[in-house]
Order: C-alpha cells, then sequence, then structure tokens
C-alpha cells in the first residue's frame, strides 16, 4: 500500500465554522461506511455508539475526548450532521458549547470529495478544534487506504503549532454576542435540513 500523504489545512468560515475539503479513495458507498459504520468510526474518529439514523445517538470516544449528540441530517452516500452536545469534549470540560458537524460528499472520478463543516466554533477554541479535524480526517484519509493512521495526538500536536500561528496571525476577536447570532444561525440551518 502507498502512504497517503494529507497536509491540507482547514478554513475559518463566517467567523465561527471549520471547513475542510479532503479526497479520499475509494467509491460513495466506501466513504459512507467509514462515516457511518461503528467499526470503521472507531478506525479514525473514536469508538462507540452511532445510530445511523435523523435523531439517532452519536457517543463516540477518542483519546482524552468525547462526542456525544444526535443525528440531525442523514442523505445516504452525500449527507451526514450531528450535533455535539455542551458536555462533550475533554475530559477537564474546556468545552462547553453546543455545535454542529456536516459531513458531504461527492464524487471526484475514483475518488470522493469530504466537505467538513463543524459550527459555530467560539475563536478561543478554534486553533484546537481545527487541528483535531485535520488529525481526524488525515486518519481517516489513512485507514480508507489501508495505511496505519499516525497517533492521534501525535499529528495534533504536529499541526497545532501552525493554527495558532494563523489564528495569531488574524489576531480577530469576535464578541460574545456575534458568536451567538451564529450558533442561533447554524441552529435554524440544521432544523431547515431535517
Amino acid at each position: 500500500m502507498r502512504n497517503i500523504e494529507t497536509n491540507e489545512y482547514g478554513k475559518l468560515v463566517d467567523d465561527h465554522a471549520v471547513l475542510f475539503e479532503r479526497l479520499l479513495p475509494g467509491s460513495m458507498a466506501y466513504a459512507w461506511c467509514f462515516l457511518t459504520t461503528r467499526e470503521l468510526l472507531a478506525t479514525w474518529l473514536g469508538e462507540g455508539c452511532f445510530e445511523c439514523k435523523i435523531g439517532g445517538s452519536v457517543r463516540l470516544y477518542t483519546v482524552g475526548s468525547s462526542i456525544m449528540g444526535a443525528v440531525t441530517e442523514c442523505r445516504p452516500y452525500s449527507r451526514l450532521g450531528w450535533s455535539v452536545l455542551p458536555d462533550s469534549g475533554s475530559s477537564d470540560g474546556q468545552i462547553g458549547w453546543e455545535s454542529y458537524v456536516r459531513f458531504e460528499l461527492k464524487p471526484r472520478g475514483r475518488q470522493v470529495l469530504l466537505r467538513l463543516t463543524h459550527t459555530p466554533i467560539p475563536y478561543v477554541h478554534a486553533p484546537r478544534v481545527f487541528a483535531l479535524w485535520h488529525a481526524f480526517l488525515d486518519r481517516l484519509v489513512a485507514s480508507m487506504g489501508r495505511v496505519r493512521p499516525e497517533p492521534l495526538m501525535r499529528r495534533v500536536d504536529r499541526v497545532l503549532p501552525n493554527y495558532e500561528h494563523r489564528f495569531t496571525a488574524q489576531g480577530a476577536t469576535l464578541s460574545e454576542e456575534r458568536y451567538k447570532e451564529r450558533a442561533k444561525a447554524a441552529l435554524e440551518l440544521v432544523l431547515q435540513a431535517s
């Protein structure tokens, strides 16, 4: 098997949204299985419970972190979304906001374009959230290509300084009120899509 290198950094869009795009090896059905099958989710995102239906439970556990929520969108082979509840996150309780994750899949020849959006993300947490998703998606690409993925926290530690630098260089500060507006808008979009 060839080693699949991914070096695509995420973008901050609409002030509070994480956006990543990655080319995944294989078919739409193969990619969908990695997003929705408990055993395959464990190879890149985390172990736990995932019910692939609207309202289904999402409970995934990874190194020092957890994702708890419910499926908000499920269009097989094209779109999957879930909420992330405020008590999700690290064991020290640093993550305390509700957010939404959406995966969109589109065919690209013999590959699949994955577009991941996670919104809203408080600016203060953005570098860490970006680094985590970067590492998770690197692990997804490696797992799908049948390559042993780099340990999660090692990859996070390698990409985090780049995200911290990028966010410090931007110097943007976003008000709590603006964040709440974005959170409300994100919730409305999720409810409209359901």
